[in-house]
């Protein structure tokens, strides 16, 4: 009788054993599924409004202009765009009148500048009017100008969140050091050049980069130029067409 218990003991000791064991391995797989389950999905694509599907990312952004103007930047798709963060106090102020003289000799060829006024780097103390009357008097600058907005760290507006990001311009990205920083952008919204605030608008280096972009037209330009030849303009058209195909791929750097 004695054995007997010890028998009936020991198996109920194994069973119970076997259903621990069980147990653990369950709890186990189930931590397993439920790690794999924690790792982080791919971040979503970021959505594009309706508004912007056919806008280049730098240009997807409304500004307010010096005279309190609401801009969309889609305005200037298809120009080639000189976009520059500025300040009257600055020890570069006197590039705007080489920012006003680049401007008049490209305009008309589809050149633009985006001037940006910001005292992030307390040389722009000045409102909207001040700032207005000293560009527009000591330098004729008939230039795009808007009001003062922030263009470095957690105070920038959020075109210059874009242009300093370096995942979303991963080659001309990188906090912006001072002003008068300028990015070069070409037809069709791709930023090709950036350049320190010690390079001023009429250098040899911006100029040839600036003519180069201004050649190569967007499709929908390049369809009403080839419209507009006439019927003996052959030649022409096929030098039009070989000016768009080299500067199509071109990658600038400062």
């Amino acid at each position: 009788m004695h054995d007997r218990r010890i028998s009936i003991w020991l198996v109920a000791s194994f069973i119970a054993a076997g259903l621990v064991a069980t147990n653990t391995t369950a709890s186990f797989g189930q931590k397993r599924i439920s790690v794999g389950a924690e790792k982080k999905k791919p971040k979503a694509k970021e959505e594009v409004p309706e508004e912007y599907k056919d806008v280049p990312p730098v240009l997807r952004f409304k500004m307010t202009d010096i005279d309190g103007n609401r801009v969309e930047l889609k305005e200037f798709k298809g120009n080639v765009i000189l976009m520059v963060n500025i300040a009257s106090k600055s020890e570069y102020a006197q590039q705007a009148g080489d920012l006003q003289q680049l401007y008049e000799k490209y305009k008309d060829q589809g050149f633009v500048v985006l001037a940006f006024p910001s005292n992030d780097f307390e040389h722009e103390s000045g409102n909207s009017d001040e700032i207005k009357k000293f560009f527009r008097d000591q330098y004729k600058g008939k230039f795009h100008i808007f009001e003062k907005v922030g263009v470095k760290g957690d105070g920038a507006c959020e075109l210059y969140q874009f242009l300093s990001d370096k995942q979303k311009n991963s080659t001309h990205g990188g906090p912006i050091e001072s002003d008068f920083t300028k990015f070069l952008v070409d037809r069709r919204g791709e930023i090709r050049a950036r350049y320190k605030a010690s390079e001023k608008p009429g250098s040899k280096k911006m100029i040839a980069l600036i003519e180069r972009l201004l050649k190569v037209k967007t499709a929908k330009q390049q369809t009403s130029a080839d419209e507009a030849k006439k019927p003996d303009g052959k030649d022409d058209a096929e030098k039009d067409k070989k000016d768009s195909e080299e500067g199509k791929d071109e990658k600038e750097t400062p």
